[in-house]
């Protein structure tokens, strides 16, 4: 792992003071979000091509959760988004009944107050309670796809990730079905995987990992437009000749700094990164545990590019 600079660590303390206010006096307050993602005006590839060069954006892993918050929780993505214009990057499982559902593990323990596999029917999961990052329970329940689509539309961006027994031909139906296909961002592992996404869902963004030039090459020939491709780059260094071959080609890169999501304040590591991507490396989207920590480092480096007149400038279908 790359290890900060002094004065990284000494800005990650400054940022750790303030996290607490910014999150909860954000994300507590009753109204809109920081930005309504409401892509009516213009659509995902447009809005990314907008944003290129004058902002980096932050994507939510796992939603953001934080303190009581949990993990792929409604009432997280809802506090997430009132706290920080983010992406917001969700898991999709499904129940042995055939309903897709919010949840990542394929055991109940971690995040919930169940035992044994997620695997079951659907009315043995819906009144178990979500732990929020603190191992506290919550009033949060797992939510359903549906719902959170529902919830989303017209307001956030989901990055969809799916885990376990869920299948894209079902996603794609889901996704569909709310009107939401132009409006996501499919997370896919493999080129191969893309295509198949591609064929079901041919107007929706996907992100797909590219670590070399041979995996551009590769991405270039899926007959995938390169317009509806992210190009996930990784959580490790940073490979600024690459991502200036991404940006030639018009492919947004998005990076991940997250090491352990049940230590999500490794904010030296994201201090550092975050700091390197703000200079120039070819970054335009990073994937964080820690999406309040991050924004506020991104506005203490520059304002400007944190306004959120630019988010809707881009939004209502600006260059």
């Amino acid at each position: 792992m790359h290890r900060a600079a002094p004065w990284a660590l000494v800005a990650a303390l400054l940022v750790l003071s303030t996290i607490a206010s910014i999150w909860w006096g954000r994300a507590t307050q009753a109204g809109t979000p920081v930005v309504v993602f409401d892509l009516s005006q213009t659509s995902l590839p447009a809005f990314f091509a907008c944003m290129d060069g004058r902002s980096l954006l932050i994507a939510a892993h796992r939603g953001g959760p934080i303190g009581a918050r949990p993990e792929n929780g409604l009432s997280t993505l809802s506090a997430t988004l009132h706290a920080v214009p983010a992406l917001l990057e969700i898991d999709i499982s499904k129940t042995s009944d055939d309903v897709l559902i919010l949840f990542h593990d394929e055991q109940l323990e971690r995040t919930t107050n169940g035992t044994g596999p997620v695997y079951r029917p659907w009315r043995e999961l819906r009144d178990l309670q979500l732990r929020g990052l603190n191992r506290q329970f919550t009033a949060d329940h797992i939510p359903l796809l549906s719902e959170v689509l529902a919830w989303a539309h017209g307001r956030a961006i989901l990055q969809l990730d799916r885990r376990g027994e869920a299948h894209w031909s079902d996603i794609a139906a889901a996704v569909q079905d709310a009107g939401m296909a132009p409006h996501v961002i499919a997370i896919a592992y493999s080129i191969e995987e893309a295509a198949t996404i591609h064929s079901l869902l041919p107007n929706t963004m996907i992100s797909v990992p590219i670590n070399s030039y041979s995996d551009l090459t590769s991405l270039r020939r899926a007959s995938i437009p390169l317009n509806q491709v992210l190009a996930w780059t990784g959580t490790s260094e940073i490979d600024e000749r690459l991502n200036a071959s991404l940006d030639g080609a018009g492919v947004p890169v998005i990076h991940g700094v997250f090491e352990r999501q049940s230590d999500p304040w490794d904010l030296p590591l994201a201090v550092d990164r975050v700091a390197r991507a703000g200079h120039d490396r070819g970054i335009d989207i990073l994937s964080v545990n820690q999406p309040a920590g991050v924004w506020a480092l991104l506005d203490s480096l520059d304002p400007a590019a944190t306004s959120t007149d630019l988010y809707q400038s881009c939004l209502n279908g600006a260059p």
